[in-house]
């Protein structure tokens, strides 16, 4: 289910003379987080109004940024790795009749290992950058 881009979405109800506030609070929290599921979202209540935001995401440093993008890379390259043993394997077990597709698969299995590689240094590149402190620190 996609989420709405919106950056706060408002409710705003009326309590009518037969429907306690907190009862009628309590019912349409549990309403939202059936919708929105509030993983990521933080909701505000009062007795008129309920307003859910998308919650902050906490404080990375740059470094710790760029970490984070060099290990996807690695995942990827993993991923990679991991359908080019099965490119291998299929390549292994076709029939001496089937060249042409063996051709394909080597071509395949090549392309691959080459990202892999380019993907590799571009992960290692990235755990090499020193990001000056601010400010002199």
């Amino acid at each position: 289910m996609a989420k709405p881009s919106l950056k706060k979405i408002a409710i705003e109800f009326r309590a009518t003379t037969n429907t306690k506030n907190e009862e009628l609070s309590d019912w349409l929290t549990s309403k939202l987080n059936g919708i929105l599921k509030l993983g990521s979202w933080i909701g505000e209540f009062s007795s008129t109004t309920i307003t859910i935001s998308k919650a902050k995401e906490p404080y990375k440093s740059r470094t710790a940024r760029l970490s984070d993008a060099a290990e996807k890379i690695r995942d990827g390259a993993s991923t990679a790795e991991e359908i080019k043993d099965e490119l291998e394997s299929w390549r292994d077990n076709l029939p001496e009749n089937f060249s042409d597709k063996a051709s394909e698969l080597d071509e395949a299995v090549s392309f691959i290992d080459e990202a892999v590689a380019g993907a590799n240094e571009a992960a290692d590149n990235l755990d090499n950058v020193e990001v000056p402190g601010a400010f002199g620190r």
